[in-house]
């Protein structure tokens, strides 16, 4: 594996990490000028959460961003927690019997 598909994964786990946080901040959690400054924030998890995060969104956010992947919360622990919990409601898909996949076909042959 070369040095810079290495680099991209490691730039793309860390993308999908952040994403949650950039929402709920409006800015990234690491911005630093040099590029090593940089990956020395995101290796040491040095980063802040503004004020308006509540103490759950912060304690979520931080097992996230948490750059050891042994003690990084996983997906189903995510999906466990309660802040993340908070006021969810499972989607409920109804099936459509009168769906014919013939008619969108139909439709997009003539765009």
């Amino acid at each position: 594996m070369g040095c810079f598909t290495l680099l991209a994964g490691l730039q793309i786990m860390l993308l999908r990490r952040v994403i949650l946080f950039v929402l709920m901040a409006g800015y990234l959690p690491f911005d630093e000028p040099s590029l090593i400054g940089l990956y020395k924030k995101i290796w040491e998890a040095s980063f802040s959460c503004p004020s308006w995060f509540s103490s759950g969104a912060r304690n979520l956010i931080k097992r996230i961003l948490d750059p050891n992947p042994l003690t990084r919360i996983t997906i189903p622990e995510i999906l466990q927690d309660e802040w993340f919990k908070k006021g969810y409601k499972p989607p409920k898909f109804e099936q459509d019997e009168d769906v014919n996949l013939d008619d969108n076909i139909l439709y997009f042959t003539w765009l």
